[in-house]
């Protein structure tokens, strides 16, 4: 194990968990000097178990970090009960703590404002999330952040989640650029904007009520506004809001995507993503050629909405179909790109583009090696046709980092006819990333991203 290179011990390391580590470190002398010393185990601490070998496994590393700036992630269920010598250790090494998560009971509020009340000169984030019931599930008023008086110059994020906000600025706040703020509970909090003078970008989510500031002119300021599982009936007829650089929205009704992305000014573009590792999940990205102003929808299945929000409830096309169909902005949509393994599954749904002129779709490892046999996403049985008057360019991509999908030109020719109507073959197409076993035709570029 001496004779082993650093990189190469890191690398061993990161096959074990943290708890493998903490019981290793317990009765390897090399190993907890590795865990100690190497940058990979002390820049980024954990803390997820309360038995006594993984506390004093966190206190430890915690300790032996010194003055060097760390990472520190507490996070325990809304039942899970921390010692007295965590906050303790909280409270010595919070002057040189860059990133704080603490997830954990609202029991613990009173050790954590008191850990969280000294100088913390290094601190550019803060997380701090609160489960708002206890052993008995009995309700807690909710803790308010003006109990921590501290010191931290280079914060810039604060997450907040069933913290109630003080009615008056904290100077250790005035700096704070990206804000999140989250309630279980219906909560109306007081001026963001004269509380937080510099934020740029506020993430809302839970059950917040902004009504009150519905023309506040500190929205002229926000330059991104993102939504959780957030829908405020007012917002949509809210005019400051609208003209807000980027807004994006999760696990949102579509009516309320839709009316965001009716903000965007003339020729739009939109993309519709995946999202790695969940076949249900897809984010669907509206820019405004105009403007550059740009408006996105992440939808996941798993998110909680209410039924009367949530579109998988209440009809059997979920976005970004929705999206798609609405008349007033697919008529001035100029480019669209779209997953292969999407494609049957949108294009059923969309109406007519007349203003489309510029159609991408991106292939994945998961749609195979050959896109346009049988079981492929574009094979001829799926294929949907799509009435797009107007299109000059048709493009097919894939990642150069995954395996290249095979394409016969036949195919190709055989798709735009039946899938692109009323288009001329060759249409000026692109193949990108891929790899094409037939000459090319006129009009047709192979290019590599």
């Amino acid at each position: 194990m001496n004779r082993l290179p650093d990189e190469l011990k890191i690398k061993v390391f990161d096959l074990f968990s943290l708890s493998e580590l903490c019981s290793a470190a317990a009765v390897c002398r090399q190993w907890r000097t590795i865990a100690f010393d190497l940058p990979t185990y002390w820049r980024t601490l954990e803390l997820t178990h309360n038995s006594d070998d993984a506390v004093q496994f966190f206190i430890s590393r915690l300790n032996a970090s010194r003055d060097r700036p760390v990472n520190v992630s507490v996070h325990f269920s809304a039942l899970g009960r921390l010692p007295d010598v965590v906050f303790d250790a909280l409270a010595r090494h919070i002057v040189h703590i860059r990133f704080l998560f603490l997830r954990i009971s609202i029991s613990h509020w009173n050790k954590l404002a008191h850990a969280l009340s000294r100088p913390a000169l290094e601190l550019e984030a803060l997380v701090i999330a609160l489960s708002d019931y206890s052993d008995d599930h009995r309700a807690f008023e909710l803790p308010v952040l003006g109990h921590v008086q501290c010191e931290a110059p280079n914060l810039t994020s604060l997450t907040l989640e069933n913290v109630s906000l003080p009615l008056q600025p904290l100077h250790w706040c005035a700096g704070v650029r990206r804000l999140y703020l989250a309630y279980d509970e219906p909560v109306e909090p007081p001026d963001i904007f004269a509380l937080f003078p510099r934020v740029r970008e506020l993430v809302l989510g839970g059950r917040i009520s902004l009504h009150h500031l519905g023309h506040n002119a500190g929205w002229e300021s926000v330059e991104r506004l993102c939504l959780v599982g957030f829908f405020e009936r007012n917002w949509l007829q809210w005019e400051i809001p609208a003209r807000i650089p980027k807004i994006s929205t999760i696990g949102t009704s579509y009516a309320t995507v839709t009316a965001y992305a009716a903000h965007l000014e003339g020729p739009l573009e939109l993309s519709v993503l995946t999202v790695d590792g969940d076949k249900d999940a897809f984010t669907a990205r509206w820019r405004s050629t105009a403007s550059d102003r740009v408006r996105e929808a992440l939808y996941m299945r798993s998110c909680n909405l209410p039924r009367e929000y949530d579109p998988v409830a209440r009809r059997a096309t979920p976005l970004p179909c929705d999206v798609l169909s609405h008349i007033a902005l697919s008529d001035r949509l100029v480019h669209l790109e779209i997953p292969g393994s999407w494609w049957s599954k949108i294009v059923p749904h969309m109406v007519p583009l007349p203003a489309l002129t510029d159609l991408t779709i991106t292939l994945s490892t998961d749609d195979g090696m050959w896109p346009f046999a049988v079981s492929g996403p574009l094979a001829s049985h799926r294929r949907p046709q799509l009435h797009c008057p107007s299109l000059q360019k048709f493009t097919l991509t894939a990642s150069r980092s995954q395996s290249i999908p095979l394409v016969e030109l036949e195919d190709l020719r055989d798709f735009i006819i039946h899938a692109l109507p009323g288009h001329p073959v060759p249409l000026s197409t692109c193949l990108v990333g891929l790899d094409c076993t037939f000459p090319f035709a006129d009009g047709l570029i192979m290019a590599y991203a």
